[in-house]
């Protein structure tokens, strides 16, 4: 069973994540947002990721590319770029985020979308609640049928075991 509880709410066009990480939240904080760290984790299992440039600041930008294996359609890359909205360490962080090429132009045939992170501790232990805001509830759904559960689970995977071995 997975450790990650979502809600597809399409009346809201929000899809909504949360996952619990036995970790201190400052911890689970910086993974977040300090390039080194995003590197480590971010993006689906077996997928690396470059950070092309983060300027953590509201009004501020984080382009990153991530590349699939050469066995998940021919190492195909997915890139996006996230301008921070709101920060609020460490405690929320609002950013839109949208599909970009590798050079950092719009691909305007994907959905943007508002995501806030809450991060919340209680005992040591971080629950992290995501949730993103489409435009139209098609938008919602087509990122729902692109397996952004599967997607994030494995990502969430991923820093669950970044977050062990950086104790």
């Amino acid at each position: 069973m997975s450790k990650l509880k979502v809600e597809v709410n399409k009346e809201a066009k929000e899809l909504i994540m949360i996952r619990e990480f036995n970790a201190p939240k400052q911890q689970v904080w910086n993974a977040y947002t300090q390039k080194e760290l995003l590197e480590q984790w971010w993006g689906p299992k077996d997928w690396k990721t470059t950070v092309k440039s983060i300027d953590f600041r509201v009004g501020g930008e984080w382009f990153y590319c991530m590349k699939a294996p050469q066995e998940v359609n021919n190492g195909m890359e997915s890139c996006g770029k996230a301008y921070y909205q709101e920060i609020d360490e460490p405690n929320k962080l609002v950013y839109k985020d949208t599909f970009v090429t590798a050079d950092g132009s719009p691909l305007t045939e994907f959905p943007s979308m508002i995501i806030t992170i809450y991060f919340e501790e209680n005992n040591g232990v971080t629950t992290l609640r995501t949730s993103t805001v489409f435009e139209t509830e098609d938008a919602l759904m087509k990122v729902v049928e692109m397996g952004v559960e599967q997607g994030s689970g494995e990502q969430f995977d991923r820093l669950e075991e970044f977050l062990g071995q950086a104790k």
